[in-house]
C-alpha cells in the first residue's frame, strides 16, 4: 500500500479509536466492488463477503445488548428495537457519523451515480458499516466489536428507542385506547424517477386526515406521519371525537334508536 493509503487508514483508525493488526482486513472492508474495475493492482477483493459476516455479527451483538438492557420487554418489543437499530437507514447514519464513507475505495463512476441516487449511496454506507464490523471481528474478536457498537451504534440510538421504539406501533396503541380506531396510511402522491421516488403519505384516524409526511420509502413516510400525528394530537383530537359521535348517532338511527 502506498503512503497516501496508509495515512488514510491511520486517520480513520485514530478517529474511531481502533487499530487493526491486519490492515488488509480494513482495506477489504472499505472496498466497493466498483473500485476493482479501476484498480487491478488493489491488494484485496471487494467487501461483500465481509458484509455478509458483519450482518450476523451486528445482529448478534445488538440482540444480546437489547436482551440485557430491557429485561422486562416482550419478544415483540425487542424485535422492534432491533429492527430500528439494524435497518439500512440507521446503519448508514452511523457509518457516515464514523467517517467510513469518506474512506471508501470506490470508483469514480459510482461516486457520480451516488450524487444522483443518494438512496443507493446510503445502502452502500450501511454495507460498509457491516463489513467494517466483520473485519474488526476477524482481527480482534467479539469483545472489541461489542465495545465498538456500544460507542457508535447503541449509544447513538438507545436513548430514543427506550420510550419511542416504534412511532407507528405506539400511535396505533394510543388511538385504539383513546378512540377504538386503528390508524390507516394512504399514498397521497409520489414523484421522482423509479430509482429515487419520494412518497407523500397521509395518516388517517377514522375518516380524518390527521397528518402527512414524505420520505424516500413508504415505510419511512408512514413512520414520520405517525410521529407528526402524535405530536399534533391536540390540534385534531376534537375532530375525531366529533366524527366518532356522528358515526355513533348514525348507527343508533339505523338501529331504531337502540345503542
Amino acid at each position: 500500500m502506498d503512503k497516501t493509503t496508509e495515512d488514510r487508514l491511520a486517520a480513520l483508525e485514530e478517529r474511531l479509536g481502533v487499530g487493526f493488526n491486519n490492515r488488509l482486513l480494513l482495506v477489504e472492508a472499505l472496498t466497493h466492488r466498483s473500485f476493482l474495475n479501476e484498480c487491478a493492482a488493489h491488494p484485496t477483493g471487494h467487501n461483500e463477503r465481509l458484509e455478509f459476516l458483519g450482518d450476523s455479527v451486528v445482529e448478534l451483538i445488538v440482540t444480546e445488548q437489547l436482551y440485557r438492557k430491557f429485561p422486562d420487554k416482550a419478544e415483540g418489543h425487542l424485535t422492534s428495537f432491533r429492527a430500528a437499530l439494524v435497518c439500512t437507514d440507521t446503519l448508514a447514519d452511523v457509518a457516515m457519523s464514523c467517517g467510513l464513507h469518506e474512506a471508501l475505495f470506490i470508483s469514480r463512476g459510482q461516486v457520480s451515480d451516488n450524487r444522483s441516487n443518494p438512496k443507493a449511496f446510503r445502502h452502500i454506507c450501511a454495507n460498509v458499516f457491516e463489513a467494517f464490523v466483520a473485519a474488526l471481528f476477524l482481527d480482534q474478536g467479539l469483545g472489541v466489536c461489542r465495545l465498538f457498537l456500544d460507542r457508535y451504534l447503541h449509544v447513538h440510538l438507545l436513548r430514543s428507542i427506550s420510550d419511542q421504539y416504534d412511532p407507528k406501533g405506539k400511535f396505533q396503541e394510543d388511538m385504539q385506547a383513546r378512540f377504538g380506531l386503528t390508524p390507516k396510511y394512504q399514498v397521497l402522491r409520489e414523484h421522482g424517477p423509479d430509482h429515487a421516488k419520494t412518497y407523500v403519505i397521509g395518516c388517517y384516524v377514522g375518516l380524518v386526515l390527521v397528518s402527512q409526511a414524505q420520505g424516500a420509502s413508504k415505510k419511512e413516510a408512514e413512520v414520520d406521519a405517525a410521529r407528526r400525528a402524535a405530536e399534533t394530537l391536540k390540534d385534531w383530537e376534537g375532530r375525531i371525537t366529533e366524527s366518532c359521535s356522528q358515526a355513533s348517532a348514525v348507527r343508533r338511527s339505523r338501529n331504531g334508536g337502540r345503542r
